[in-house]
């Protein structure tokens, strides 16, 4: 995998389940997709509380 490419799956956590959930029968595609998944759970996350504590301005 081209370093380019890692670092998009890094910087963007759906693209990385998407990969893993294509190739799910590659080991390393497995653990990217299980990253994936744990990544954009955190992020989701820390969506939820900026929205609780009101630190997201803008966003409606």
């Amino acid at each position: 995998m081209a370093a380019g490419a890692r670092v998009f799956i890094a910087l963007n956590p759906l693209s990385a389940v998407i990969v893993g959930t294509l190739f799910l029968n590659e080991l390393l595609s497995t653990v990217t997709f299980i990253g994936g998944i744990l990544i954009f759970g955190e992020y989701l996350l820390r969506i939820k509380n900026n929205i609780k504590i009101g630190q997201i301005r803008g966003l409606f």
